[in-house]
């Protein structure tokens, strides 16, 4: 029997993301014409294109097993089930989205910059991140933090994309600075880029949501491609200890293992852990969310929930909404499903040799997950 490359073959149908309520599904090479999407004989979702579409399905019934049937014009249906979340218990109090890695300003993806941008009006990062920002509101988000690397080589074309972008803004929104956006010395010190945009460059941001803090710190440090942790820990342990829980967002992974195993590097194993230690003992309630690796996954360390969230500009393309309950929070990870920017990250799943399409997009269960505080 011969096995073919999850790469290469056709995509039926993939359930990407859900949360207690909706679903994402996206495909590739169902057909020509146009796709519907039926739950219980109804018609719930429609998409133009067979060939690489996406459809989000809403009002399903939380923490229950659903059919769905995705019927292409052209070709046989296809037949999935989708598990929607159980959720915490307790009202829903909010919702917020964020992004990370957008790399303003860059016309290329993969090691060697093989792919390639064609359009000649918008670079991929601006019109991804615009879309993605579109989307986030669509689905509810009421707030937006932005977690690092802003531009691509903090360049000024770079900064004033950045800040043509972050003016158009249609929410609140918070942002930090990731390593692409520091460790360039042939440009200007970072902080004086931000204020020719009009925004001060701040290592912390504490927002008080219904039910929950959210801490947005700054680990960046000039010239340097990976996070230090310095006096920035003193603040974010004084911010998260309160009586609500906390969601912790930051640009840099966490290494799990004392040699690192991949790139790009984040923060080291010791000086991680022991930072995550004295976090998780200040307030057991806590949930930390990161960018850097342009992957999704989520694990657990010492009872701390942790995820890392890819990028909107690159496979599989994507933003992260967290809907805030009484008793926990959900976090559902989508891709931008606008037609231009699904066509750019589906390209860009050929890079490193076609393993980016393998390595980025982590399983479901570590884009989508609900976490009970108790």
């Amino acid at each position: 029997m011969r096995l073919r490359s999850p790469i290469t073959r056709p995509l039926d149908v993939e359930v990407f993301a859900v949360g207690a309520t909706d679903a994402q599904l996206c495909w590739r090479g169902l057909g020509r014409g146009a796709v519907t999407v039926e739950h219980d004989g109804a018609v719930v979702a429609k998409a133009p294109d067979a060939v690489l579409g996406t459809a989000t399905v809403d009002d399903l019934r939380p923490g229950s097993s659903h059919g769905l049937t995705v019927r292409p014009d052209e070709g046989p249906p296809r037949h999935i089930r989708v598990d929607t979340l159980d959720p915490p218990p307790g009202a829903e109090l909010g919702r917020f989205a964020t992004l990370s890695d957008l790399h303003l300003g860059a016309t290329s993806f993969g090691l060697l910059g093989l792919v390639k941008e064609s359009s000649p009006v918008a670079t991929h990062p601006h019109r991804c991140a615009q879309a993605a920002v579109a989307e986030a509101v669509d689905w509810g988000a009421e707030r937006l933090y932005l977690k690092g690397d802003l531009t691509h080589k903090s360049r000024p074309e770079d900064w004033k994309m950045a800040g043509h972008f972050l003016d158009a803004l249609p929410l609140p929104h918070h942002l930090i600075l990731g390593n692409h956006d520091v460790q360039y010395t042939n440009q200007r010190p970072p902080a004086d880029a931000m204020a020719e945009i009009g925004h001060a460059r701040e290592r912390i941001h504490v927002v008080d949501h219904p039910g929950l803090r959210v801490i947005l710190v700054d680990f960046s440090k000039d010239t340097h491609p990976r996070g230090i942790i310095g006096a920035e820990a003193d603040l974010v342990l004084d911010a998260a200890t309160v009586d609500t829980p906390v969601l912790l967002a930051t640009h840099f992974h966490f290494h799990r293992s004392v040699v690192p195993w991949f790139w790009p590097l984040g923060i080291g194993y010791r000086l991680g852990h022991r930072f995550l230690d004295r976090l998780r003992d200040v307030n057991p309630r806590v949930v930390v969310t990161t960018g850097h690796t342009h992957r999704n996954r989520a694990y657990s360390y010492a009872g701390v929930r942790i995820t890392e969230v890819g990028s909107p500009k690159d496979y599989p393309g994507v933003w992260a909404g967290y809907a805030i309950y009484e008793g926990g929070l959900v976090q559902t990870v989508r891709r931008v499903a606008h037609p231009d920017a699904l066509a750019w990250t589906d390209r860009t799943r050929r890079a490193v040799a076609g393993v980016w399409g393998l390595w980025s997009p982590g399983t479901l269960a570590q884009r989508s997950l609900a976490h009970h505080w108790d």
